[in-house]
């Protein structure tokens, strides 16, 4: 994979079963009794009038312990890569890393970003052979050229995480931005916008000195619920806002297909 000096790519991940197939669990009551299941379960029973989180609303702590604890879903992730449990937009986001793309990770989770992030971290640090890092350095420093700016090699990947975005939307960091709580769904939606409009940013900058590069801005998910939240804010709302930009989905819902499937929204 080599450096395209002609595109930008800006990618969106939701992490569970769409990175990686973390071992977190959901636990609830189910006829009173209680039980845990794994998030692609959940996604089919939180609307079964059989099955109730534990705790007090808003936050059920008691249902969400593994996905709010910052210890347990760094303990989860090292399982995981340990264990090669990769869910379909492994390789994806895996290239996106390498080839020094700006990314957003942002999932349903309650966990810090500075948690998130340490999960990229060891993702880098037990994914890549010498070799694929020596590459993402190499494009790493093509895009420090491009925006005119010196950065030691040493320093390079550390800088380049720091540019990138962790969103948990149930995380107090997130909620607190704002006065009443967002749903999931109205969270990852905000965090998309945010993201997506922070990137433009950065593709101005180049267009002010006379660069004109083609963009493209991806998203993947494996929650269907998500994914047509994702298609209309990004035919309705920012495909109109950014008409040159090429918007794609990926549903990655079936773990059977690598990668998901490409739902195009704008070319």
């Amino acid at each position: 994979m080599e450096f395209d000096s002609d595109k930008l790519q800006y990618n969106i991940f939701d992490f569970d079963n769409n990175i990686l197939n973390l071992k977190s669990k959901i636990k609830l009551l189910h006829n009173g009794k209680p039980i845990s299941v794994p998030t692609e379960q959940f996604t089919k029973l939180r609307n079964d009038p059989n099955y109730q989180l534990i705790g007090n609303p808003p936050d059920y702590k008691e249902s969400f312990e593994d996905f709010r604890n910052d210890s347990i879903f760094l303990k989860h992730v090292k399982e995981a890569l340990k264990k090669n449990k990769q869910a379909p937009s492994f390789e994806a986001f895996k290239k996106t890393l390498i080839g020094g793309h700006m990314f957003a990770i942002v999932t349903a989770r309650g966990q810090s970003s500075e948690a998130i992030r340490k999960g990229v971290e060891y993702f880098i640090s037990m994914v890549f052979s010498d070799k694929e890092r020596k590459e993402m350095i190499n494009n790493l420093k093509n895009y420090t050229k491009l925006f005119n700016k010196s950065i030691d090699e040493t320093y390079l990947i550390d800088k380049y995480l720091d540019k990138n975005e962790y969103i948990g939307v149930s995380s107090p960091e997130f909620l607190k931005q704002f006065k009443g709580k967002p749903s999931m769904e109205q969270g990852k939606k905000i965090a998309v916008r945010r993201f997506v409009n922070r990137s433009m940013k950065f593709v101005d900058q180049l267009k002010q000195k006379g660069i004109y590069k083609k963009v493209s801005i991806k998203i993947s998910d494996d929650d269907m619920k998500n994914i047509e939240i994702f298609k209309k804010v990004m035919s309705d709302e920012l495909s109109k806002k950014y008409p040159d930009v090429k918007f794609s989905v990926y549903d990655t819902s079936d773990p059977d297909i690598s990668g998901g499937r490409k739902i195009i929204i704008s070319k």
